[in-house]
């Protein structure tokens, strides 16, 4: 009887044999997929947190200064005063935006440099790893 039987037009190939490979190569090669989408999620999520904790300080030193900037104005004897204080606030808000920009830009700058690091070393690991796998490496 052939390894391959007929019932109902149904082929069954439970008895067929698979050809022999070797799965060592492919479970390493997987292993440095995995080992390399690890380590972009670490880098991702500490460049995140790098970025919020940034933006954080920024919003905490804003804040700290609409609180004194209140004070300010609740002490003003003259509508003068007032005007004298509102316009400090808004100048000093204004530089003070500018600023963060420029250094949350920086930032961004920064890591997206890194990234392109971190692709470009990622990249020549999996190349040596194809490498090995084939025998070209």
């Amino acid at each position: 009887m052939s390894k391959s039987k007929k019932n109902a037009g149904i082929t069954d190939t439970t008895s067929a044999k698979l050809p022999m490979m070797e799965i060592q190569p492919l479970m390493s090669a997987n292993a440095q997929s995995f080992k390399a989408m690890a380590q972009a999620q670490e880098h991702m999520l500490r460049r995140m947190a790098t970025f919020n904790r940034e933006l954080f300080k920024f919003i905490d030193r804003r804040l700290e200064h609409d609180r004194k900037t209140v004070l300010e104005i609740a002490s003003c004897n003259t509508p003068e005063d007032v005007y004298t204080a509102c316009s400090k606030f808004f100048e000093s808000s204004a530089s003070h935006y500018s600023d963060e920009m420029e250094a949350l830009a920086s930032l961004y700058t920064e890591q997206a440099n890194e990234v392109m690091e971190d692709t470009r070393h990622q990249m020549e690991e999996s190349a040596a790893q194809a490498g090995s796998i084939t025998g070209n490496g």
